[in-house]
């Protein structure tokens, strides 16, 4: 089933390839045509999503697991150490017991997690939490408590076990931001004229790129064992989206660009609450 819907995407015929030609050369061009009923030209958008993803979490996974196999103890450790610190900064307070004790880790720096050179346990952390008058919110207190639980039952493993988990979540996180997407660009855009559909189409063609985007930088990391190509995708994302945006629903490039950066933004925003909330949800999963 799988082979056949790989070779159903992949036929070789020019619908593959100006599909891909033109996902890679003219955002919305895609959904535009879709739009307008020119759908036997294309692969199906749906098709062309799921195949994309699929090929990046392939890559993503495979490369990820060949990598956890090479990792030595002191990476590992070195590892944990900026975890502990990223997770000790999520305490509100600045005089706790656990920063008075905290023990020195890595080149200088403290973790609040720890307690008289030992990490805390969550039954100390949620006595600290009752006895501080400003304590850590609902969300930070929970990732804090599952982070301390992880880390005494996985040890220094701790952080790959979270990564792993985290990225067998991405999918579903994805499954969620999509219709999000499409319902962000239903505020911006005429409702009579366009329907929910439509900016559907819209968002499957924009995610198939991004995730196009990342395959390629995947086996680009793998080369030059650099993460450059991956953080450039911040830049390259607002410039895809404005040009689709232009394409795909035919206004100004003044009104597109005022609509992408307000898109851009608000789903950036959207992006980073939904990467907590599921990293919550893999911490909870441990």
């Amino acid at each position: 089933m799988v082979g056949h819907f790989v070779a159903d995407v992949l036929h070789y015929d020019s619908k593959s390839l100006v599909t891909f030609k033109y996902l890679i050369t003219q955002p919305g061009l895609l959904t535009k045509a879709y739009n307008q009923g020119q759908r036997m030209r294309y692969v199906n958008p749906i098709k062309l999503y799921i195949f994309i993803s699929f090929v990046f979490f392939f890559l993503s996974f495979t490369f990820h697991a060949s990598y956890g196999l090479k990792v030595q103890d002191e990476e590992n450790s070195e590892k944990i150490e900026k975890m502990d610190g990223a997770m000790g900064k999520l305490s509100a307070g600045k005089d706790t017991l656990a920063q008075k004790d905290s023990m020195q880790i890595g080149d200088g720096k403290k973790s609040a997690l720890f307690i008289n050179g030992q990490l805390m346990t969550v039954a100390q952390y949620d006595s600290i939490q009752a006895s501080k008058p400003e304590r850590d919110g609902f969300l930070p207190r929970n990732l804090m408590r599952q982070y301390l639980y992880a880390r005494h039952k996985y040890g220094d493993k701790a952080t790959e076990v979270i990564g792993e988990k985290f990225n067998h979540n991405i999918p579903k996180l994805m499954f969620f931001l999509l219709p999000v997407f499409a319902l962000l660009l239903k505020l911006f855009y005429d409702k009579k004229k366009w329907f929910y559909t439509q900016h559907g189409i819209f968002a499957l063609h924009l995610h198939s790129f991004v995730f196009l985007y990342l395959t390629v930088t995947i086996i680009i990391n793998q080369l030059t064992h650099t993460d450059i190509a991956t953080g450039l995708l911040i830049l390259i994302f607002p410039v895809y989206l404005v040009y689709g945006l232009k394409t795909a629903y035919d206004q100004s490039w003044f009104t597109s660009v005022l609509k992408g950066i307000f898109i851009y933004f608000i789903y950036l925003v959207i992006v980073l609450f939904s990467i907590v909330g599921y990293l919550g949800l893999t911490f909870s999963m441990i």
